[in-house]
């Protein structure tokens, strides 16, 4: 939460200066209403920017950005180059070790992936304050020996990952948009991620991956092994591919963004861009 002090100091260095300032409010930001003091400063800097993006439908819904812009977060396009290993039986899961992201959910359905399919190996890429944690959920469930613990791993490393996984999961309870999903279906992964709004967005559930019920470990190895099936095609995969590579690659995203910035200093054309 350490973004929404520095939007505010933004903000006020515009308001001061008569500089235009654009504000962004990303996955972290929503959680602005579990914290009073960060709320404050959250809705001073909504207050004083002079625009505002976000990059989902779905964070239009939090008080005083229901008419922000929305651009999307944007992936490296490294990972449309990707080909993800057809006979792989890989499961990654690449967010941060922390509560809003629930990997112990993840963990929990593991046993009963494995009663179904032998052979299935989880990858979990990340760090947090929940890693001890979950490493000794492993241990408990007695899956020590299925479950990667990667610990934090650099972003160039990434692509090689997911380049040897088949299915992506997140379990998060709450997001923007996800980067780590974008990448995972540029990358051609099978996603199965939580059934929520920012994840509906991105995914049609049967047809492109899967949506499970949150905090159902149950739901979500159902799906799992549906994704290791191969219902869904590779031509579907593909197709997804190459329909996000329209929208989400760096450069197409920078583009949205130089053009928001341009048509907001047109309207201050007395103040310095």
């Amino acid at each position: 939460n350490w973004i929404v002090p520095t939007g505010l100091i933004a903000s006020l260095a515009g308001f001061v200066t008569g500089t235009p300032v654009i504000n962004t409010a990303r996955g972290m930001d929503t959680r602005v209403r579990e914290n009073r003091l960060v709320r404050i400063l959250f809705t001073r800097a909504v207050k004083l920017s002079d625009r505002l993006t976000v990059v989902s439908d779905a964070m239009r819904s939090i008080p005083g950005l229901e008419h922000a812009e929305v651009i999307s977060s944007g992936i490296d396009p490294v990972f449309f180059d990707i080909t993800p290993a057809a006979t792989s039986k890989t499961v990654l899961f690449a967010r941060s070790l922390e509560p809003v992201y629930d990997a112990a959910t993840l963990l929990r359905s593991v046993p009963l992936v494995l009663e179904k399919a032998a052979g299935v190996q989880f990858t979990i890429a990340g760090s947090g304050t929940q890693g001890e944690r979950l490493r000794s959920l492993a241990h408990d469930l007695g899956v020590e020996d299925r479950v990667t613990f990667l610990g934090h791993v650099q972003h160039r490393e990434i692509p090689s990952l997911a380049s040897r996984s088949r299915v992506f999961v997140s379990t998060a309870l709450a997001d923007g948009t996800s980067v780590a999903l974008l990448e995972a279906m540029a990358a051609g992964l099978v996603p199965v991620v939580t059934d929520i709004e920012a994840n509906r967005a991105l995914v049609t559930h049967g047809h492109d991956g899967y949506l499970f019920r949150p905090g159902d470990e149950r739901d979500l190895a159902v799906y799992i092994l549906k994704a290791l099936s191969g219902e869904i095609s590779a031509p579907m995969l593909l197709q997804k591919k190459e329909s996000l590579k329209e929208r989400v690659s760096w450069s197409i995203v920078a583009d949205r963004y130089v053009r928001s910035y341009n048509r907001l200093t047109e309207r201050h054309p007395g103040r310095d861009g």
